[in-house]
């Protein structure tokens, strides 16, 4: 990141940036743009190390903390669940009227969240998505508050309290508190059609980017004298994608120009260019080097007994299908009912003790605001 020097290259990852998706512990995951595939990489492999046949293109992916299940959303409004391990699909259910075109999960691996072509974003339990089958469940959250495609969704730190954020081609950002009405506490306008957002650990900045090329940095901490926003220009062609660092202080974007860029929110400066790519880069991430260690995590060491039980003669694995291309497989492998069983349980006992913690801060909230009261009368 600070010296712009290749340190690992991946073959036949060509997918949409929001079909890409981080395991954090050892591999990554891709939905291919041009056929109904995906791939695993683990970090220090160039090939693949898994391959794997959908039911239709992806448009988005994500990955359980753990890398224990895997979310997928197609182009038909299909929310795909499945689980790593053995590959079996849990659920395949219709959450939008249109296209999934992001899919985020709560760092508590409890809550999921999408974006769709139907300009609605949706909250779920997770549990409650893994349990589904072909039923659609009930969200927990819709908001409709954006009239175009949301393109993309991303949750803050803290579980379930965190603040979510999301961007739509209507040129606005928007913030939501999940816990409180009005859901949504902020939106703010740009001069552009958005495809991507990102905000910090500490929920003050929100970079967002798209068809212009500019990124854009937006204070959630405002001032009197404070700009609306920051813009960093440099790109000459749409930003698929951007992040940022834990502390908000360092931005990489990336985009349809062969470029990945790096800027410094404090100065709007750009620190870096990265333009080894040959055609439109269309993700970016930035990895703590302690996620990038391959071997690490359930996900990638499921992936290796996979390929030690594949074709002993060549060592390669024999394309691991994670669903048939019909609805019709979903009921489980020996073991599979027990898996989800008990994850519904574990979730369910989260649950009730996130509401009892919640009841707590509300009470203690609302004391606090009497004393508050009452000190200003005297």
């Amino acid at each position: 990141l600070h010296t712009a020097n290749l340190t690992q290259h991946f073959n036949q990852c060509a997918a949409q940036g929001e079909a890409v998706a981080v395991a954090g512990r050892g591999s990554f995951f891709a939905g291919l743009s041009d056929q109904p595939k995906a791939m695993a990489w683990a970090w220090g492999q160039e090939q693949p190390s898994m391959r794997a046949v959908l039911p239709e293109k992806m448009s988005s992916m994500c990955v359980t903390s753990d890398g224990a299940f895997v979310l997928g959303g197609g182009a038909s409004g299909t929310l795909y669940g499945w689980e790593a391990a053995s590959g079996q699909l849990l659920a395949a259910f219709g959450a939008h009227y249109g296209e999934v075109l992001s899919i985020a999960i709560t760092d508590d691996d409890s809550r999921v969240v999408t974006g769709g072509h139907d300009a609605i974003v949706h909250t779920w339990e997770l549990w409650e998505v893994l349990a589904a089958g072909t039923s659609t469940p009930a969200t927990r959250q819709s908001w409709t508050e954006h009239s175009l495609p949301v393109t993309c969704v991303r949750c803050g730190v803290g579980g379930v309290a965190a603040h979510m954020v999301s961007v739509s081609m209507d040129h606005t950002i928007k913030l939501w508190d999940p816990l409180h009405e009005p859901n949504c506490v902020l939106s703010v306008t740009l001069p552009t059609p958005l495809k991507s957002v990102a905000m910090d650990a500490m929920e003050r900045v929100v970079v967002a980017a798209g068809e212009d090329g500019t990124v854009y940095a937006t204070s959630l901490v405002f001032t009197p004298t404070s700009d609306k926003f920051l813009k960093m220009v440099g790109h000459s062609a749409a930003v698929h994608a951007v992040d940022l660092t834990p502390d908000g202080s360092i931005c990489v974007s990336c985009s349809d120009d062969s470029t990945a860029r790096v800027w410094d929110l404090v100065s709007g400066q750009q620190i870096q260019c990265f333009s080894l790519h040959k055609h439109g880069v269309s993700f970016c991430k930035i990895m703590p080097p302690i996620q990038m260690v391959a071997g690490h995590g359930q996900a990638n060491k499921a992936l290796q007994r996979r390929m030690a039980q594949g074709d002993e003669g060549t060592g390669q694995l024999d394309g691991v299908v994670l669903a048939s291309c019909g609805t019709g497989e979903l009921a489980g492998r020996a073991g599979s009912g027990e898996l989800v069983e008990q994850l519904q349980m574990e979730l369910v006992e989260e649950r009730a003790r996130r509401t009892h913690l919640e009841g707590l801060a509300e009470s203690l909230q609302s004391k606090t605001a009497n004393l508050l009261s009452h000190t200003l009368q005297k």
